[in-house]
C-alpha cells in the first residue's frame, strides 16, 4: 500500500481568510447607499448589489 501525506494547513488558513474578506466586501457593497456593478472586460456582469438590482436603470439594462 502506498500513500502520501500533505500538510494543507496554510491552504485552509488562506481559504478562511479569503472567505472573511469576501464577506466583509459583500457587507460593504450591500450597505453602501449607491448602486454598484462589476463588469468583466467582455461586458459580462459579475456582481450587482441590491440597490442597483432594484433600480429601473438595471431593469432597462437587462432588457438590452
Amino acid at each position: 500500500m502506498l500513500g502520501t501525506v500533505q500538510d494543507v494547513t496554510e491552504r485552509k488558513l488562506a481559504e478562511q481568510e479569503l472567505m472573511v474578506s469576501k464577506r466583509t466586501i459583500d457587507a460593504i457593497l450591500e450597505t453602501v447607499g449607491e448602486g454598484v456593478m462589476a463588469v468583466e472586460p467582455d461586458m459580462k456582469i459579475t456582481y450587482v448589489n441590491e440597490k442597483l438590482a432594484g433600480s429601473s436603470f438595471f431593469f432597462t439594462l437587462q432588457k438590452g
